[in-house]
């Protein structure tokens, strides 16, 4: 299972693109927030949901890359390699950032946190997930048609994902 970075734990902070608009930012959870209550809930979905329960979602994940070489949802949700940190800031015009396509550090924003809704949050999860199974962007189209094959069909399209620009709120993107 993905690794949700902690303050104070062994996986620390980072910071890309310091300074720019594509500056993102991967820090630890603080422990006993509302952001890590709310991530762990959606980890738990996710778990409980998704995770070897979905073959449409393992099947749609293996056609992410065009040569063949993707995995299934259930090959990601099982890579330990992959973190999931937080962006604190608010008004960044995105949700969740992954740090490069295949890459395995995944952020996600504040304003995610502030919508209160844990279901949003793990279709945000799911979209950055793709990502780092090779779904590229933005836009992120690819990254956010895995929510109507993961059964999180109601996320897709205006809530989670497909944004024009990066201007636009609920943009996810890759750094």
């Amino acid at each position: 299972m993905p690794q949700i970075n902690i303050a104070g734990g062994p996986h620390g902070d980072n910071t890309v693109n310091a300074g720019t608009a594509e500056e993102a930012r991967f820090c630890g959870y603080a422990p006993k927030s509302k952001q890590l209550t709310l991530l762990k809930q959606a980890f738990w979905i996710v778990q409980h949901n998704i995770f070897k329960k979905n073959n449409h979602c393992n099947s749609y994940f293996k056609l992410l890359r065009a040569d063949g070489t993707s995995r299934s949802f259930d090959d990601v949700w099982q890579d330990a390699n992959i973190w999931v940190s937080y962006d604190p800031r608010i008004d960044l015009g995105w949700d969740g950032v992954t740090l490069g396509v295949d890459g395995s550090e995944i952020t996600i924003g504040e304003e995610a946190f502030r919508k209160g809704n844990v279901w949003y949050l793990t279709g945000v999860l799911v979209h950055e997930l793709a990502h780092t199974n090779g779904a590229g962007g933005p836009p992120s189209k690819a990254a956010s048609t895995a929510l109507k094959f993961c059964g999180l069909a109601a996320l897709y399209d205006g809530a989670v994902g497909i944004a024009p620009s990066l201007t636009q709120r609920n943009d996810t993107r890759v750094v």
